[in-house]
């Protein structure tokens, strides 16, 4: 897509609720000021959840798909291409659990990190695995991922879910102070 003028309504919902989750992590970010470590988290899932908003407006997930199909395609092996997407999905699994591992390392160290904090950055971990996970598109995968569910594609209430998670985790961490 890379930064395509229109957006359609499940695109819309992810670029609201995790605009949302950017703000609230934010505000959040900037009342752990006392404490370093949790500022550090609040930082990452705010960055991170302004990367996903960015990531709509570009495409880049949709653009590196369509790239490495039609490099596919040239190739001739677009076909059996099933074995690739197996080799991918593991080179995701590989980089979320590199990610995971991170996170605990950084959770576990440092006295004071709260559990709101450390709830937040696995959510979105999750939702980077998640996008990992569209950019390989499996049939299957996608076809419960883009089901209908009313006006937007499941995906976009899986989105939603874990972007408002955050925002109540963030909002819950201000009222703690």
């Amino acid at each position: 897509m890379l930064i395509d003028s229109s957006f359609n309504t499940t695109q819309l919902v992810g670029m609201i609720a995790f605009g949302a989750a950017t703000a609230a992590a934010r505000a959040a970010m900037v009342c752990a000021a006392t404490n370093p470590q949790n500022k550090l988290i609040w930082w990452t899932v705010s960055g991170a959840h302004l990367f996903f908003v960015a990531e709509f407006v570009l495409g880049t997930r949709h653009a590196v798909h369509d790239f490495v199909n039609g490099m596919l395609r040239d190739a001739g092996i677009y076909p059996s291409r099933g074995a690739i997407q197996m080799l991918l999905l593991v080179v995701c699994a590989l980089a979320a659990t590199i990610a995971g591992s991170v996170i605990r390392k950084r959770l576990q160290a440092p006295p004071g990190v709260t559990a709101h904090a450390q709830i937040a950055a696995w959510l979105t971990l999750a939702v980077g695995a998640l996008f990992m996970v569209e950019a390989v598109s499996l049939h299957a995968v996608d076809a419960w991922l883009y089901s209908t569910a009313g006006p937007v594609l499941l995906i976009a209430y899986l989105w939603a879910t874990v972007a408002m998670a955050v925002v109540v985790l963030s909002l819950d961490s201000l009222s703690a102070k």
